[in-house]
């Protein structure tokens, strides 16, 4: 008998548990939609009515903790934040990264650095974590560390567009223009109609264009200046992409802006995939060396990505899709009427 009781009360005690759980979640997730419509104090209000069934939810703890961030107020955020992490369950490393961001931004850089290394040493493949580390020691002037990060966490997730942004504007800070012109047309083809985009787009075809231009007193010459870093790997691509600019100013001159870079784009892709075709050649037969390291994974990468785009015939809807955020009515006006081909690449983008 006392069995048996013991038995319904055990019962009776995870019913319970199961439905204040549930209540939980439910009170979550209306903060959340309040959050979501900057609506922060009514939203702190239900995490609160939230942690009155469950003072330890991690779940509420790191919801409080995102919306006292968005609130300015980052001593809550902190507070909260570290409660989620202490209960070490899934929701640690979403805690981790609010209170990471609060430090940032309470010029608490050194501790932000600090939580992300301890926590990469659990978590190593979270591109999340990697980027938010990248951006904190990027504060710190500690540009190679960030920069490793990054090409790790970009190719762990290459769909993260922040990642690609953020390695191609500190390429551009070393002046490595090859490396920084892959990460930002991959940036761009990730997301082409946001405010960062016009700026990404600004800096790609500054970029591109780099260093060649008519002589204003002679417009029959054409002045190349030359800055190849032989050292990159890239030196005799940045010669070849220098070329390209320069024959394309006479070779294209009587197409727009876009329809030139679109073309000289497509040589860029094809000419940077038969260097490195060439380059494979004469290293085959050869003992291998060391082994190839992250960064020369991402950077191989995106060539052989963009020569077989190029091969594809989808240059001119990459160039075309990035140029939207010109917010140029050319662009706008050839992505709408070529819809079919828009999807094309979409098709081919999901084969790859």
């Amino acid at each position: 008998m006392a069995r048996a009781t013991a038995a319904a009360f055990f019962l009776l005690f995870c019913f319970a548990s199961f439905a204040q759980s549930d209540a939980v979640k439910n009170i979550v997730r209306e903060g959340i939609a309040l959050h979501d419509a900057h609506k922060y104090e009514a939203a702190i209000a239900k995490y609160q009515e939230a942690l009155g069934l469950d003072s330890l939810s991690s779940l509420v703890h790191y919801e409080m903790a995102l919306t006292y961030y968005h609130m300015k107020q980052y001593e809550k955020a902190i507070f909260h934040a570290k409660v989620a992490i202490d209960q070490k369950d899934d929701i640690a490393l979403s805690g981790i990264i609010v209170m990471g961001s609060a430090f940032d931004d309470t010029g608490r850089t050194k501790e932000s650095v600090e939580l992300y290394k301890k926590a990469l040493e659990k978590y190593p493949n979270e591109y999340l974590l990697l980027f938010n580390y990248a951006i904190s020691s990027l504060r710190l002037n500690q540009r190679d560390e960030a920069e490793r990060a990054l090409i790790k966490g970009a190719s762990i997730n290459l769909g993260h567009a922040s990642s690609h942004l953020r390695l191609g504007y500190i390429q551009k800070d070393k002046g490595d223009r090859i490396r920084s012109l892959l990460c930002l047309y991959f940036f761009l083809m990730l997301e082409h109609d946001t405010e960062r985009a016009a700026d990404a787009y600004s800096q790609l075809t500054e970029l591109f264009y780099k260093g060649v231009k008519r002589d204003n007193e002679n417009p029959n010459n054409i002045i190349v200046n030359l800055s190849a870093d032989a050292s990159g790997g890239f030196g005799s691509s940045e010669l070849m992409l220098s070329m390209i600019a320069a024959t394309s100013l006479e070779k294209n001159k009587d197409k727009n802006e876009f329809e030139r870079f679109a073309a000289d784009t497509q040589s860029f892709f094809q000419i940077l995939g038969e260097l490195k075709e060439n380059e494979s050649k004469k290293k085959k037969g050869k003992k291998k060396g060391k082994e190839k390291t992250p960064s020369a994974d991402l950077w191989n990468y995106y060539v052989d990505f963009f020569y077989e785009l190029s091969k594809a015939g989808f240059t001119e809807v990459l160039c075309y899709r990035a140029a939207v955020a010109s917010s140029n009515e050319i662009p706008a006006k050839w992505v709408e009427a070529n819809q079919e081909k828009i999807e094309l690449f979409y098709v081919w983008l999901r084969n790859q």
